[in-house]
């Protein structure tokens, strides 16, 4: 008996790539690719965290540290999350090789930054800040507030706090709730998503400056806006996250290692290129 093939059956990629046939069905490639993620789950030094991807050195400041085993958004054991821990917590990553790498990442002018966030207070802090030597607002290359003590999420590049350089929107998240907050920059388009739901959107946006000498996670510049938080999962994405992908990765538990979520994204684009084929009779 001859057997047809798959493309004559009309097999659902699905069900290929389920007993390992995907190489028959051709994929969209997904939107991004991921830069730099902070997981936390490297207990081996208690003073910094390395990223599961880049390898790129942070260090917890002041407060700053990991939660408990099972403190992680996947809530099991040897899932943990980074804890500011107070006003001036942070994890700081100035090194010279992630730094240098970033700024090349920021030239592209595509990019976005993921993170999952449980708050437990709402207050006027800093989720992440990206320093930039002459831009408006105190240096403010890049950063965000999810939320500032107001309830509303803001997110910065390029400057403060105009037209050009923020856009923001109500947060509309409940305190103690774990949810996925996701910030998107691609050539002068911006976006902020909390779990699948776009909260704000904006255009005309300045071009990403590309002269960072500091990053720090869960706090300002200043060092006083530290989150009432934990944070896991901080990933830095090498272009701009598809609505499609922000919703495939706003699925709890987060599945872990890090290549994990280039699986889901591979899932998404798939989803996405079925939407987008037209529909015949």
């Amino acid at each position: 008996m001859k057997i047809p093939a798959a493309s004559a059956m009309k097999i659902p990629a699905s069900f290929l790539q389920m007993v390992g046939l995907i190489a028959l069905v051709p994929l969209s490639a997904p939107a991004a690719s991921i830069f730099a993620q902070w997981n936390f789950d490297d207990i081996g030094n208690a003073g910094t965290a390395v990223s599961a991807v880049g390898g790129y050195t942070g260090t917890f400041v002041n407060t700053g540290g990991r939660s408990v085993t099972g403190g992680g958004v996947s809530g099991a054991a040897g899932d943990y999350s980074f804890v500011p821990g107070g006003n001036t917590g942070s994890l700081s990553s100035n090194t010279a090789s992630f730094l240098g790498a970033l700024n090349t990442l920021s030239g592209g002018q595509q990019l976005s930054i993921t993170y999952w966030q449980n708050v437990t207070t709402q207050a006027s802090s800093t989720a992440f800040w990206a320093n930039s030597p002459g831009a408006t607002g105190s240096n403010r290359g890049l950063s965000a507030h999810s939320p500032w003590s107001d309830g509303n999420s803001y997110y910065d590049s390029s400057g403060c706090c105009d037209a050009s350089n923020r856009i923001s929107g109500a947060l509309g998240a409940t305190l103690g709730t774990w949810q996925l907050m996701s910030f998107t920059y691609s050539a002068g388009t911006k976006t902020i998503h909390r779990d699948s739901t776009q909260i704000a959107t904006g255009t005309g946006a300045l071009a990403l400056n590309t002269n960072f000498d500091a990053f720090i996670i869960g706090n300002g510049m200043n060092g006083t806006e530290g989150m009432n938080a934990q944070i896991d999962n901080f990933t830095i994405w090498n272009g701009a996250l598809t609505p499609a992908e922000i919703t495939a990765l706003a699925v709890r538990p987060v599945p872990e290692p890090a290549s994990a979520l280039l699986g889901i994204l591979a899932g998404a684009a798939i989803v996405g290129r079925r939407r987008r084929r037209p529909v015949t009779a």
